[in-house]
């Protein structure tokens, strides 16, 4: 398995932007899958399953945006202002599987990599320099901050009576926006706290030197690395 935290985000790039530009649902549906397996071996599989259901309650407002908006095929239902068409279903359901198998990869990486490891892994892999290997890997390791944060923004909501389980999708689709500003708020005072705290440590006086010693990476980590990313290739090329 994969232990270089820069392999751990190449691979998951790849497999992201693969989703992200996929011709067909089979190609997400497997980059998908592909995703659930690794996080298993990451030991990760509980937090994966939990972020795909988070990032399907997030694509709501996309999946009623494309069907609403969608107009291939025939008529299927028409209610006025709006009409929704044969074709508009299949659309919603691939942009909305396309997010979740676009954006799981990197997230289930994230979260099961060591953010010192990260960075010393970018400045010496990649020849960043420290500090803006350091803003790099913050930023990364914000983003499933960031998704535990906003589950617990929607447990609060719910105890103060908001009906996140509504069957009314175009509800959900409110409520779910409403969630945007005390995330954003949530981030501004993590990324001060963590600006303030490594001030305090002395981060301004690191040097390429100072990074801890990090295993070098093996011929079996290159060729796991080298097999997913030729994966990635193949199902973004799949028509």
């Amino acid at each position: 398995m994969i232990k270089n935290p820069t392999l751990k985000i190449v691979c998951a790039s790849a497999a992201g932007t693969a989703a992200l530009f996929a011709h067909n649902i089979c190609s997400l549906a497997l980059i998908l899958f592909m995703t659930v397996i690794c996080s298993y071996f990451m030991k990760e599989l509980n937090y994966a399953l939990k972020t795909s259901l988070l990032l399907g309650k997030l694509s709501l407002l996309l999946f009623i945006t494309v069907l609403l908006s969608d107009k291939s095929g025939t008529v299927l239902a028409a209610f006025a202002p709006f009409t929704i068409y044969t074709g508009a279903p299949k659309a919603a359901f691939e942009a909305s599987l396309r997010i979740i198998a676009a954006s799981l990869p990197l997230l289930v990486v994230l979260k099961s990599s060591d953010m010192k490891n990260l960075m010393d892994s970018l400045a010496r892999d990649l020849r960043i320099p420290p500090k803006y290997a350091f803003a790099l890997a913050s930023a990364f390791r914000f983003i499933p901050d960031l998704s535990s944060e906003l589950q617990d923004i929607i447990e609060v909501e719910k105890a103060r009576g908001q009906d996140f389980d509504s069957a009314n999708i175009i509800k959900k689709a409110v409520l779910t926006s409403s969630l945007m500003l005390p995330l954003l708020l949530s981030a501004l005072k993590k990324s001060a706290r963590s600006a303030v705290a490594a001030k305090l440590r002395g981060f301004e006086k690191r040097t390429g030197k100072s990074s801890s010693t990090l295993e070098a990476i093996s011929k079996t980590e290159y060729t796991a690395a080298f097999a997913l990313v030729t994966i990635s290739l193949l199902l973004f090329l799949w028509k």
